[in-house]
């Protein structure tokens, strides 16, 4: 089994005209990737949102000023081995 130790830093804004953008930096595995992406977002009602960028789309759950989501690096474009899923927790400032 592979264990991949990583962190980073990212920054999302919600437009009102249900567009945005996604930006941040990720360090792990001797990998470096910075990404940026705009992305359209829907509200599911109930702090429940699904964001697009392109055919992927990840739902965003709202409570108080934490955003959480779970990303997949290999669909967000970066580096293919990061083909797993990873929970995020942003917090806003």
């Amino acid at each position: 089994m592979l264990f991949v130790s990583a962190n980073g830093q990212g920054t999302v804004t919600f437009r009102d005209d249900y567009t945005g953008d996604l930006s941040g930096e990720f360090h792990g595995a001797g990998m470096d990737e910075v990404f940026a992406s705009g992305f359209v977002w829907t509200s599911n009602g109930g702090g429940s949102y699904t964001g697009s960028i392109g055919t992927e789309s990840m739902g965003f759950t709202l409570a108080g000023e934490t955003l959480t989501m779970t990303i997949n690096p290999k669909k967000l474009g970066l580096n293919a081995m990061l083909d797993m899923d990873i929970p995020v927790e942003m917090h806003r400032v």
